[in-house]
């Protein structure tokens, strides 16, 4: 799993992950002030993963759209990701692959 973050606060946000308890979950992280594409593709150089091997969930539409356009599976979450919700799209995006 990997990171994709735009924030003004880079080092906030890492300490946050840390203080979460949750920041070894994530092998990868683009956490910087900076379009989603700069991030995504980031991440495609760092992990030679496809974009369309991708799975991606946001709360902001425009990223949404922005990850979309690069031909990677982006769920829109409106009040942030669930447990369930995260199983359900993998288990669908995992059988969709096959």
């Amino acid at each position: 799993m990997a990171l994709a973050s735009r924030t003004e606060q880079p080092s906030w946000a890492r300490e946050l992950l840390a203080l979460l308890q949750i920041d070894h979950r994530f092998a990868f992280s683009e956490i910087y002030p900076s379009s989603k594409l700069r991030h995504f593709r980031a991440l495609l150089e760092q992990t030679d993963i496809s974009f369309d091997s991708m799975l991606f969930f946001d709360d902001e539409m425009r990223n949404i759209r922005e990850v979309s356009s690069l031909g990677v599976k982006s769920i829109y979450l409106e009040s942030g990701i669930h447990w369930e919700q995260f199983q359900l799209a993998k288990n669908s995006f995992g059988a969709s692959k096959h």
